[in-house]
Order: C-alpha cells, then sequence, then structure tokens
C-alpha cells in the first residue's frame, strides 16, 4: 500500500493507543478491545437515535430511543437500590 507519512503517523498512534488499554486488561488483545469499545459506541450512537456511520439523526429510531432510554434508567435505578439493600422498598413495577 501506498500511504503518505500522515497516514503512516496516524496509524502509528491509534496502534500505540489500543496497545496501551491493553497493557492494562492481561488476556485481551488489542483487536478484542478495539473491537469491544467500537460496538460500545455503535450502541450508544444507536440509542441516542444516532447513524454511527454518518452521525446524522435517525428519525425511525428516536422513539425507539427514548423507550430504551427510559427502560435502561429504570433497570440502573433498581439495580442501585438493590445495592443498597432497598429492594423490598421500591417496587420494580412501578419503575
Amino acid at each position: 500500500l501506498q500511504r503518505c507519512g500522515k497516514s503512516c503517523r496516524l496509524r502509528w498512534a491509534n496502534y500505540l493507543r489500543w496497545s496501551a488499554i491493553v497493557a492494562r486488561l492481561p488476556g485481551r488483545t488489542d483487536n478484542e478491545i478495539k473491537n469491544y469499545w467500537n460496538t460500545h459506541i455503535k450502541k450508544r450512537l444507536l440509542r441516542m437515535g444516532i447513524d454511527p456511520v454518518t452521525h446524522s439523526p435517525r428519525l425511525d429510531l428516536l422513539d425507539l430511543s427514548t423507550v430504551l432510554n427510559s427502560s435502561l434508567h429504570n433497570a440502573s435505578i433498581f439495580n442501585f437500590s438493590r445495592l443498597l439493600g432497598m429492594q423490598n422498598i421500591i417496587n420494580p413495577d412501578f419503575l
């Protein structure tokens, strides 16, 4: 491949960034970490109603993202209450 100097520097910097993360997470490859992160960001963008490829609003997903965000928020409140030992006080059906 014929790459310019800038392209080579960016690719090398990106490689170094993922390898620095992998150094803190033994047993995983840089590709596994990169794939996990990119999947996480893609799901987050979709929940926000944003197309992960073009970063433009997805009108067909806005209603779905609102439902998902509210259900995720309610689930996190319930899990937090379980950690505090208040699972008998807060009814999950009420959330």
